[in-house]
């Protein structure tokens, strides 16, 4: 899935930057700053998908039974489906190996070619004279051309041109481009992207051939003359489609620099691009010492730790008030190591008023029962006993139970069988109850029985292990308490 995002990521910052070209630079003058503003593109569509933004989200931990539900979904379609992540890959892996074949034979054919003609090394530049009907083109330092069809004033303008590719170095812009197509060559931005820079390529050498002559007519009718067929698509090519393009620009007139600020337009665009779709959230523990770190059953448990300070006191009243709670501290001591081994304090609820005064070697936990309105405050082993039981259901002497019956046994149709009553709860409210029942299932309805058997079985396995965490986490507050109490006990010694 990451280079699926890599992909996407790199394909839309390519469409980004064409679309900023179309809309702001495509009529304006400016050939040199807009090839970088193509490298540097190519360059941002690599490397903005790695770029994130993060964000740090702070979350309360607690555990919680009550209302935990269980959504297990049975699948009955033994139909295998399409799948289109591997067959896409597949199909994209072949596109990647058709292009880097198309990009090998070309180049090979141009070494090919360079290599079986005649060369005249002149003034860092080598001149290939060829008798084949193709464009003037240039490859890097080579510069071919058919001398026959032009006079040696139009072959002069002609080499001025393709001196100002190699001097410039467009072949390596063209080599980079092919190379980004071979990858991204299921974009057509990544194909618009390559016509736009190869035409910004042309109208650069334009420009710097021209100021080397003064007739520009007599430039431009040799474009029209050079009418040949394009040796490869990895040259630089003094004739091509654009050639119409080419001449409106040649008689444009130079674009004002007071039109230079468009280009800092690209900063908040990809600001934009960075915190739209670069952005991660971290989620990390709160570190509120006053977190409430319980709830669930209807119990809520507030911490009240032994290095808490008058700010993270002021902190846990704020919480405890807004569930209705009044925390007063009647007296505080501390050792010297600035932790509390001695309170005294009042919490009030709803319906009753709880006072504790002892002195602690450890942290303090309140437990508030909402249903019932009652507060309890722990310490130390006896913190284990605030966790409470997976909920039962009660139902109090003369009241309805909603609870229904338990599944019916497998009995043969016609017969009568007497249902077991539950087993009965440890608590003097809990019904007891016998009673019979005439059954008559059809096939369906027992395979509709057994799925919810199967079902409920699955819930019990899953709320036994995550009892099963719970009693793991309460082990290992307990050792560490130990561990606590074992070390204040030397330091007093």
């Amino acid at each position: 899935m990451l280079y699926l995002e890599f992909y996407g990521k790199s394909s839309l910052c390519i469409a980004v930057l064409y679309l900023f070209y179309i809309l702001l630079l495509q009529k304006e003058t400016f050939f040199g700053s807009i090839r970088y503003f193509y490298l540097l593109g190519l360059l941002l569509s690599v490397v903005i998908p790695f770029v994130y933004v993060y964000q740090y989200v702070e979350f309360e931990t607690y555990f919680s039974i009550k209302g935990m539900t269980m959504n297990i979904e049975k699948n009955t379609s033994f139909e295998k489906e399409f799948d289109w992540f591997f067959w896409g890959g597949i199909a994209y892996f072949i596109g990647v190996l058709i292009f880097i074949f198309k990009f090998l034979i070309e180049l090979l054919s141009v070494f090919v070619f360079l290599s079986k003609c005649n060369t005249i090394e002149k003034d860092s530049f080598t001149f290939v004279e060829t008798n084949k009907d193709i464009t003037p083109f240039s490859f890097f330092k080579y510069i071919v051309y058919n001398p026959s069809g032009f006079s040696e004033k139009e072959i002069k303008v002609i080499i001025n041109h393709e001196k100002a590719h190699a001097t410039g170095f467009h072949s390596i812009d063209i080599l980079l481009m092919q190379l980004f197509k071979i990858v991204f060559w299921f974009n057509p931005f990544v194909w618009l992207y390559e016509k736009a820079l190869v035409q910004n390529l042309e109208f650069l050498a334009d420009k710097t051939a021209l100021n080397k002559t003064s007739d520009s007519q007599s430039y431009q009718k040799t474009l029209l003359k050079a009418n040949s067929y394009n040796y490869s698509c990895l040259t630089n090519n003094f004739y091509n489609s654009l050639i119409k393009k080419r001449i409106i620009m040649l008689n444009k007139t130079k674009s004002s620099t007071n039109k230079l600020w468009r280009y800092i337009l690209l900063i908040p665009v990809f600001i934009i691009f960075v915190f739209g779709l670069n952005q991660k959230t971290i989620a990390q523990t709160k570190k509120n010492k006053t977190e409430i770190n319980y709830s669930g059953s209807n119990i809520i448990v507030f911490g009240f730790k032994s290095d808490f300070d008058t700010k993270d006191i002021n902190n846990l009243k704020t919480s405890m008030k807004k569930h209705g709670l009044k925390l007063e501290i009647k007296e505080i001591e501390r050792s010297s190591e600035g932790l509390i081994n001695f309170i005294r304090l009042t919490i009030s609820s709803p319906v009753m008023t709880a006072n504790y005064n002892s002195s602690i070697t450890g942290d303090l936990a309140i437990k508030y029962d909402e249903e019932a309105g009652t507060v309890a405050v722990y310490s130390g082993e006896s913190i284990s006993e605030m966790v409470p039981p997976p909920p039962h259901i009660y139902v109090k002497r003369g009241d309805h139970s909603s609870v229904p019956p338990p599944p019916p046994p497998h009995i043969k149709k016609g017969k009568y069988g007497s249902v077991p009553p539950p087993p009965p709860h440890k608590d003097e409210y809990t019904v007891k109850y016998t009673t019979k029942v005439e059954l008559k299932l059809t096939k369906q309805e027992r395979k509709e029985v057994n799925a919810e058997l199967k079902k409920v079985r699955k819930e019990k396995r899953k709320a036994v292990k995550e009892l099963a965490k719970v009693r793991a986490e309460l082990k290992k507050v307990r050792l560490e308490k130990k561990k606590i109490d074992a070390k204040l006990k030397k330091e007093k010694k």
